[in-house]
């Protein structure tokens, strides 16, 4: 037995990991380690047409071994009258369906005073009186604790040929003092001369497909593929100098872009670089109709978001309400997810994400991320998705601001 997994749970993450390491037997080491489970305060909202009912909905969807901490009541199913003026019943309709708070229910419309005309039965016609009865549904929030889990890999260490081979190839060809890295480039890619660019491009379209972007963020060229990924181009030396212009110049050519070494030079972050061919829809993503899989992330997304702004609580409620493709696990992505899918580029996603907005995208937020703030629960991060503007950078706002929200869930094994 050359590995094995260990599964521990505990009250603290240092006592998990006092666990893991008391299972380590003699000759063998922790090689990885994993928190499936922080320990830390979870809030989920429920939503229901009574007090009991959305509780009920709530504590269905938290773990059984979870111990529950606080439940609150946050809107209570209370009758209230509506009155609008309208002169007719289709637009008192749509008044009180605009005043009436989320998720309630119009149970009558009633006429209670005709409009008149003027003094003498002259002028224009006044508008009619309604009155409706509304019930808001009772929306409840759930504040649960799990204990801390953590799945550890014990085993010998093996050591990694191809990493010893890549840097001996490495230092071999750093003679030569014509060296670029691409990030996790599995071939000795040590040559930026204007003669060898080309060849880099071949082995990299080879494993990854076409070029489809080209981003200069500041002074390092970052270059995206066909199925993703995407690599630093290190040491091209774009800016105030031009080093590395020819060689870069050559890259951008073999790739299909009309670039001259001059203009390559003088080039300024930022700068964004389009293929002249129609981009292709990832590889990586699937469509499933009202959803969208990433099959590297492993995340489900919902495919058309239903362009309301809301404030960060409703984001929540609506996420954690929706019932989408036989699902009801859908949550607010965390920044890190919606930062990685920023990263493809906004003209890739609006493939993928056919409604995409240029604006900013609410993300889910926990008190720990917001350590240094004042107010930690007055605040919570967004991702901007526009191109113009701060395009990829999380931000935080106000939790009372209104911005997009698109839901996502975890795709679970054997589903």
């Amino acid at each position: 037995m050359s590995e094995r997994i260990v599964e521990v749970e505990a009250d603290s993450l240092e006592e998990a990991r006092e666990k893991v390491r008391s299972q380590i037997p003699e000759g063998l080491r922790l090689l990885s380690e994993e928190v499936v489970s922080d320990g830390n305060p979870k809030t989920l909202h429920g939503v229901a047409d009574t007090i009991e009912g959305a509780f009920e909905q709530g504590l269905s969807r938290i773990p059984p071994s979870a111990s529950i901490v606080q439940k609150e009541v946050t809107v209570s199913p209370t009758v209230q009258t509506v009155t609008v003026e309208a002169f007719d019943e289709q637009t008192a309709m749509r008044l009180v369906e605009q005043r009436a708070p989320p998720y309630a229910k119009i149970t009558g419309l009633v006429l209670k005073t005709q409009g008149r005309k003027g003094f003498l039965g002259i002028g224009k016609k006044r508008p009619d009186y309604y009155e409706a009865q509304v019930l808001p549904m009772a929306i409840v929030k759930i504040t649960y604790k799990e204990k801390v889990k953590i799945r550890a890999t014990i085993g010998k260490e093996k050591p990694n040929v191809e990493e010893l081979k890549r840097k001996k190839e490495l230092l071999l060809k750093r003679e030569r003092k014509r060296i670029i890295r691409a990030l996790d480039f599995p071939y000795p890619a040590v040559a930026t001369g204007e003669e060898w660019a080309p060849i880099l491009h071949q082995k990299l379209t080879e494993k990854h497909g076409k070029v489809i972007e080209v981003n200069v963020p500041g002074f390092t060229p970052e270059v995206t593929f066909a199925d993703g990924t995407v690599y630093e181009l290190e040491d091209y030396g774009i800016g105030y100098y031009g080093t590395g212009a020819r060689s870069f110049a050559a890259f951008l050519q073999a790739a299909g872009f009309k670039v001259s070494r001059e203009k390559v030079a003088k080039m300024k972050p930022p700068i964004h670089l389009e293929c002249k061919k129609t981009l292709k829809v990832l590889r990586r993503f699937i469509d499933n109709g009202v959803t969208v899989t990433d099959t590297v992330s492993g995340l489900q997304w919902q495919k058309e978001d239903d362009g309301i702004e809301r404030n960060y609580e409703d984001a929540q409620i609506y996420t954690e309400g929706l019932r989408l493709a036989g699902y009801d696990d859908w949550r607010l992505p965390r920044k890190e997810e919606l930062m990685e899918l920023a990263k493809l580029g906004y003209k890739i996603l609006k493939q993928v994400f056919p409604n995409i907005k240029a604006e900013r995208y609410w993300a889910k937020t926990s008190r720990e991320e917001l350590h240094w703030a004042r107010n930690p629960d007055k605040i919570a991060y967004v991702v901007d998705f526009d191109p113009s503007g701060n395009y990829g950078a999380d931000v935080t706002y106000f939790r009372s601001y209104e911005y997009y929200v698109r839901a996502v869930r975890n795709i679970k094994r054997g589903r």
